[in-house]
């Protein structure tokens, strides 16, 4: 029940894109003053963000309710790839922490954004990173939607993602897979564990 509540908070409403699809912001005419670098990055509003960034917004900067969670972070979980490049490329923070401790890389996980996983990981994303509740990216992936989590799965253990990290629920990523459905994903992971203890 758990973790079902977190993929509502975490994962967003449209069908997973395992590459990291792309929704293009709309035209419109812009005020820096008004405009919402944070919001821009949630709701995909590639042309919004490259004005901010063109106009110096901090790339690193939360929003007023949500100082902690990022542009990087909010731009990952949705999936927008595009937008995530840019705050890259403009000096985004690739391992900031958000409230509970997670990065942009657990918010890519759990929404099975393998394309996105890539380009973080690529700019010095840690794998291995353990977030408040001991979940890492790996134990992220096992969380999220069955069609995509294999695959977030899949290219965690090739990067030496541990699996078997015991959570402060003393579940480990193969168990929290099993109970969400993620059968392909638990069972690859299964064999993970039992190669790295060996």
């Amino acid at each position: 029940m758990i973790i079902s509540i977190w993929k509502v908070i975490l994962l967003p409403n449209n069908k997973p894109n395992s590459t990291g699809g792309e929704q293009k912001g709309h035209i419109m005419p812009y005020d820096i003053d008004h405009v919402d670098l944070y919001y821009a990055s949630q709701n995909g509003e590639v042309e919004e963000v490259k004005f901010c960034i063109e106009h110096g917004k901090d790339v690193n900067q939360g929003s007023f309710m949500q100082p902690d969670e990022k542009p990087l972070m909010v731009a990952s979980s949705k999936g927008h790839l595009e937008i995530v490049v840019m705050l890259l490329k403009a000096g985004a923070e690739v391992d900031a922490k958000d409230f509970f401790g997670r990065t942009a890389l657990a918010h890519a996980a759990v929404g099975g954004h393998t394309g996105i996983m890539q380009e973080l990981i690529t700019a010095g994303a840690d794998v291995h990173h353990i977030d408040h509740w001991r979940w890492n990216a790996l134990t992220w992936a096992a969380a999220g939607y069955p069609e995509t989590s294999k695959a977030a799965v899949q290219l965690l253990l090739s990067l030496g993602a541990d699996p078997t990290l015991i959570n402060n629920g003393d579940t480990t990523p193969q168990q929290v897979a099993r109970g969400e459905g993620n059968h392909e994903a638990a069972d690859i992971l299964a064999a993970a564990e039992k190669e790295w203890t060996k």
